[in-house]
């Protein structure tokens, strides 16, 4: 009986070391994406601008074909970064190319779409304009500013693009903007560009700054002048490095002219509501698992992604809760982030949540709807996740999953066309009835008393074995405790709680002497131990959640499993058995 436990454990690690090395082996999820951008989608004939284009999921060495651009834009010049970085314990890494190009016509350009890697990027629209003959009919200096406003009346937190631009003829040795400071709105500086552009057949350099507004309340909003303090330079390479020797020096001070926001209320209608103004929202989801091949017991996360262009992360609605019956939830800290460019702000947030399955079976998730203002149709529209349907799976061993093993649909005998008989009724031609060869009949006799007869030896080889687990005096089992016991004592002091909580889980296995615990909860309905049971469920919070807080206190658990194994042991040798005879009976005297 030893040698077939032996025999059946080392079958299972083998399993296992099998199962890890066909997982290690099968490619990544995360798909190869290909996008493009511009850092403005306005510009003026004799501009330059630059494109990004991205590729995810990979670094690489070659280049798209960008030969696709030369009919209405120059190349001015091409630059390849590999970058990475890891958010949420989620590495990314890619490769981005920037391009300077040229605009050769006015109009409205197409950036086509480039193709490489088998992935094709969005195309991209740029509008060109005609450059003007001055500045708007006055005398032209050599440096003057402008600033310009994507809306005059916005609703209340809603993002507004402010942009400065400085153009000058001269080199310039520094410029300096004063910060941009407002009571009554959030200030984002989002982009500083710095490009070229003819007027009037003159070179000019045109530093660019963009900033978003968000109101935060209603009415006039004035947006004071800003100003620009620019040292002049003689003879030396400017902010573009060229060489300029105009013989010009000294320090400069321009203004510029201020603004008026008229701030729309939040309509009546989306009072008693999160507010949420953005030009586009999006919902998408995550999951560490299939979601189809879930198993009781086994955590999965879920993670969701709100992206909102026109909003900062903070600014993003938190979702609901959207929770069903058969699952344990253990939320994670919502993750923020946001991108900034010349077109805005683009928040993201991320909610995560590791899910436990607690019941086998088919779950349907219900869908997850978030409402929003459009700033473009002004109205709202709600942003939606359809419902997601999950299989899970009963844990190995278990009684639901014998059950599921038996409840799968086969194939009867009629459904397989199997019959003693072979019956062919035709209209035109008599009825024949063959007879199957009595081989077939006797070697399925056969097989079925054979089936019989394994299932027989395995059932006694574990009842036997159920009785060696169950005897009083258990070397094997008993040496098997005293390992896990010491692995438990060595993770606590390593403060690895991974290993902890497995080795627990197979220590209780040990300790009860049955296959069916597989989760934290299962132990605690076995005890009623409130300082254990706290510990548990600290200990499933923290692994589930993805917490990495170092402050459980493991060696408290320990203690609570040590009073078991002493409870356990004082059971079975101490309260059972008799007192030993004192060594040294006393002795009795009689009177004289």
């Amino acid at each position: 009986m030893v040698a077939w436990y032996t025999f059946k454990k080392h079958l299972g690690l083998t399993l296992v070391v099998a199962a890890l090395a066909l997982l290690a082996a099968l490619p990544s999820a995360a798909a190869n994406e290909l996008s493009a951008s511009l850092d403005r989608n306005q510009a003026t004939l004799g501009d330059t601008l630059t494109l990004r284009v991205r590729f995810m999921g990979q670094r690489v060495q070659q280049d798209p074909d960008f030969s696709a651009l030369e009919d209405d834009f120059e190349i001015l010049g091409t630059q390849r970064s590999n970058q990475m970085r890891i958010i949420n314990n989620q590495t990314e890494s890619w490769t981005e190319w920037r391009l300077t190009l040229a605009p050769k016509r006015a109009g409205e350009l197409q950036i086509p779409a480039v193709e490489f890697g088998g992935q094709r990027s969005e195309p991209l629209t740029l509008t060109v304009r005609e450059p003007s003959s001055g500045r708007d009919g006055a005398a032209r200096d050599d440096i003057w500013v402008e600033v310009s406003l994507s809306k005059d009346n916005p609703h209340v937190q809603e993002q507004v693009l402010m942009t400065v631009r400085l153009f000058t003829s001269v080199d310039l040795q520094a410029v300096e903007l004063q910060p941009l400071e407002l009571e009554d709105a959030l200030v984002v500086e989002v982009a500083e560009n710095r490009y070229r552009r003819q007027i009037d057949g003159v070179n000019h350099g045109i530093i660019e700054n963009t900033f978003a507004l968000f109101p935060q309340r209603s009415g006039e909003l004035r947006i004071p002048a800003l100003a620009y303090s620019v040292s002049l330079g003689s003879s030396r390479r400017d902010l573009w490095g060229n060489l300029h020797g105009t013989g010009r020096s000294g320090l400069r001070r321009l203004r510029t002219e201020s603004k008026m926001l008229e701030v729309q209320p939040i309509p009546g209608e989306a009072r008693g509501e999160r507010w949420m103004p953005a030009r586009d929202v999006e919902l998408s989801e995550r999951w560490s698992r299939d979601p189809d091949s879930l198993q009781v017991g086994e955590p999965v996360t879920r993670s969701i992604t709100i992206n909102a262009d026109g909003l900062s992360g903070a600014q993003i609605t938190p979702l609901g809760e959207a929770r069903i019956d058969g699952f344990s939830y253990y939320p994670d800290q919502p993750q923020t982030d946001e991108q900034r460019d010349a077109s805005g702000v683009r928040g993201t947030r991320m909610e995560t949540v590791a899910m436990v399955p607690r019941r086998a079976g088919r779950h349907t998730l219900p869908e997850v709807t978030l409402r929003w203002w459009n700033t473009e149709s002004q109205r709202f529209e709600t942003a939606t996740l359809p419902e997601r349907r999950v299989r899970v799976q009963a844990a190995p061993g278990s009684i639901e999953d014998d059950r599921q093993a038996v409840e799968q649909p086969g194939a009867s005998l009629a459904d397989t066309g199997a019959s003693l008989y072979r019956d062919t009724p035709s209209q035109d031609e008599p009825r024949v009835v063959t007879f199957v060869a009595w081989w077939w009949i006797a070697g399925a006799v056969f097989f079925a008393l054979l089936s019989a007869l394994l299932a027989l030896m395995l059932w006694l080889s574990r009842r036997q074995l159920y009785r060696l687990t169950h005897t009083e005096n258990a070397p094997v089992l008993d040496r098997n405790e005293a390992i896990l016991w010491r692995q438990m004592k060595r993770s606590s002091a390593d403060n690895d709680l991974n290993a902890l909580r497995q080795q627990l889980i197979r220590w209780a296995q040990r300790h009860w002497q049955t296959d069916s615990l597989h989760r934290l909860d299962q132990i605690i309905a076995r005890t009623d131990n409130e300082t254990l049971h706290r510990l548990l469920r600290q200990l499933d919070q923290i692994l589930f959640s993805g917490s990495t807080a170092t402050d459980f206190d493991s060696g408290a658990l320990l203690q609570e499993v040590a009073a078991l194994r002493r409870e356990k042991r004082d059971r079975h040798y101490g309260k059972n058995k008799a007192p030993l005879p004192p060594l040294y009976p006393e002795e009795t005297h009689a009177d004289t």
